[in-house]
C-alpha cells in the first residue's frame, strides 16, 4: 500500500516536536501531522534533526530520531 511506503521516510523537522506538542511536515503535497512514537524513546527532538517514519495514520506521521543521522 502506499502508507507503508512512508515507513522509513526520513525527512528534516521544520520545528521542534515533543510528546505534547507535535509539529507539521509537508509531504506530496499534503500537510501531515508529525508525532513522536512511542517506542522512540525520547521526549522532544529538535527543529533541524532528521526523523524517520516508523508508523503512519490518515494524515499522521508517527517518528524517531533517525539512526542514519
Amino acid at each position: 500500500s502506499p502508507t507503508s511506503d512512508l515507513i522509513g521516510h526520513s525527512f528534516r523537522l521544520e520545528q521542534e516536536i515533543t510528546t505534547t506538542s507535535p509539529g507539521t511536515t509537508s509531504y506530496s503535497g499534503i500537510e501531515w501531522k508529525v508525532e513522536i512514537a512511542l517506542d522512540a524513546g525520547v521526549d522532544s527532538i529538535a527543529a533541524g534533526e532528521v526523523v524517520e517514519v516508523t508508523s503512519v495514520d490518515a494524515g499522521l506521521f508517527r517518528v524517531r530520531p533517525s539512526l542514519k543521522g
